[in-house]
Parts: C-alpha cells; sequence; structure tokens
C-alpha cells in the first residue's frame, strides 16, 4: 500500500536546490500507484513534479507532491534501419540519450544535456542545435484524470510547434511514457548555423574526467571529419587542455583525456564520453 511522506523538503527535488516543503508527498512508480493516489485524494490539493527543472519554489506547498519516478526502457520494434523504443516518463532525459548512443541509436544525441525528465520532454517539445522531440516521437501514453483511464495521442494528435504540445493546454493529462522511432544509421544534424562554422571547433574545452557529459554535438564530428582528422583534432584539444590550470597534475590529465578520446575515436556515436563543453565569447553554450 502507497505510504505518503509528510512534512518533506523539496530541495532535492528542484535544480534550483530551493528549501520548500510539501505537506504531502509520494513517490509513482507505476500506473496502478497513480490512479489509486488520485482516486482516494480527490479533495487534496495536488502537483507534479518531474525532474524539477523547470519550476522555482517560492514558497511551502499545502498539498501533496506527486513525483513520477516510473522507470524502465524497452525496445518495441526493430527494422535493419530504425527502432522503436518506449520510455517509462519517469527516465532522466539526458541518461536516455546516453543509453541511445550507446546502443547505436540516433537522431536525439543534439538534445543531450537538456535537464528534466522523459515525460515532461513532450510537453514543452524540447529541441536545441536544429533538433526537436517531436521530430522523434512516435506515441505519447497519459493517463486522464478525468476518465481515469489511459489515453494515447500520435505524433500529429500533439499538435508539436515551437516549444508548444496540446499537452500544455490539457492539465488534466498526465505523461506517464512516451515513443521513440530513432535511426540505426547515424547521420549527424549539422544544420544548425553555428555548428555549419568552423570556428565552434576551436571554442571547445574538455571538462575533468569526472564531471557531466559532453554536448552530443561533439557526437557528429567524427562522421564530419572522419576517423583520422577527429583523431588528430582530438589530441590537439587534449594538448590544450593539460596545458591549462585545472588544479590537477597534467600527466593525470593527459591520461585521462587521452583515454576518453580513444574511446570516442573507437565507437563514434559515443564522442560525448570525451566530456566537451562548448565555450563561447559569452560563457559556457548549454548546461554547465
Amino acid at each position: 500500500m502507497l505510504r505518503f511522506k509528510e512534512n518533506v523538503s523539496l530541495k532535492p527535488y528542484n535544480t534550483f536546490g530551493i528549501e520548500a516543503q510539501t505537506k504531502y508527498f509520494c513517490k509513482v512508480s507505476n500506473t496502478i500507484d497513480l490512479k489509486e493516489i488520485l482516486a482516494i485524494n480527490k479533495n487534496l490539493p495536488f502537483r507534479i513534479l518531474g525532474g524539477g527543472s523547470n519550476i522555482l519554489f517560492t514558497e511551502d506547498f499545502d498539498g501533496l507532491t506527486l513525483l513520477i519516478a516510473n522507470k524502465g526502457k524497452s525496445v518495441l520494434k526493430e527494422t535493419s534501419k530504425t527502432v522503436t523504443v518506449e520510455v517509462q516518463a519517469g527516465e532522466n532525459w539526458h541518461e536516455f540519450v546516453i543509453w541511445c548512443l550507446n546502443h547505436n541509436y540516433g537522431g536525439i544525441e543534439n538534445l543531450a544535456l537538456i535537464p528534466g525528465s522523459v515525460g515532461a520532454a513532450p510537453i514543452q517539445n524540447i529541441g536545441a542545435y536544429g533538433s526537436e522531440i517531436s521530430n522523434f516521437i512516435e506515441e505519447v501514453i497519459c493517463f486522464d484524470m478525468e476518465s481515469n483511464c489511459l489515453v494515447s495521442f500520435t505524433n500529429n494528435d500533439c499538435k508539436f510547434s515551437y516549444r508548444q504540445s496540446i499537452f500544455q493546454d490539457k492539465d488534466f493529462l498526465i505523461v506517464v511514457k512516451v515513443k521513440f522511432k530513432l535511426t540505426k544509421d547515424f547521420y549527424p544534424n549539422l544544420d544548425y548555423e553555428d555548428l555549419k562554422n568552423d570556428a565552434w571547433k576551436d571554442r571547445i574545452a574538455i571538462r575533468s574526467s569526472s564531471n557531466m557529459y559532453n554536448q552530443s554535438l561533439v557526437a557528429s564530428l567524427i562522421s564530419n571529419l572522419g576517423v583520422s582528422e577527429t583523431e588528430k583534432w582530438a589530441k590537439k584539444l587534449v594538448e590544450n587542455f593539460a596545458r591549462k590550470p585545472q588544479g590537477n597534475d597534467r600527466s593525470q590529465i593527459m591520461a585521462v583525456a587521452n583515454k576518453k578520446a580513444s574511446i570516442a575515436i573507437a565507437k563514434p556515436t559515443t564522442l560525448f564520453l570525451f566530456c566537451f563543453t562548448y565555450i563561447c565569447p559569452g560563457g559556457a553554450l548549454g548546461c554547465s
């Protein structure tokens, strides 16, 4: 039986790290639990929380906070060229991108490092560097609080546009899982204007080995330049990185960076493991 926690701090559940209390708190791991919670708490105000990256708490909440925490990824259909993957809403978006690339499923790599959960992604039709999630969504499955059952939306049903979807106007729908159609034939999307200019390559700096994954656009580099040229470019980056003061031993930095470069070169679609961050005159471009 589900148990609510009382007077829970929401600080660990929002990316701003804002201290706020919720009177009641419950993690939802499956649709059955979600139905049960909503059925027995019809008169209690509640809100849905995903990755906590698109919310700013300004006060305590005198109600129930439901954390969507259902997990799981499964391949539903596979051909020689495409794969259909069903992902539960509580999965972390960036970790899903990493998972796809580790399995050589292409398409969403330009959307790496966007914070939040898979369930929240179609609501805003997240996008970056010339790519949008709507290009890869096949179906969105939601729990309809009015009919108390699951309903599905095809890509057309979602009415996607720039950072918009039908779900923004239907707050009685809770996204529980999403189906994506991805490609097995990796081809980089370099249509974004900044990616057409070679100068962006010179603005890349490698993070330390223990830091976050790199922006996925670098994953396209090896396909664009070829293995030989990428290897030369990677070694040059490693040398430049090691010359910068990082608070670590230079030899250790070189060893780690070279290791990551070799991993990246061996597996093109996981070039992100090289841990790059884009640097522009105004600061870091992308998440840090």
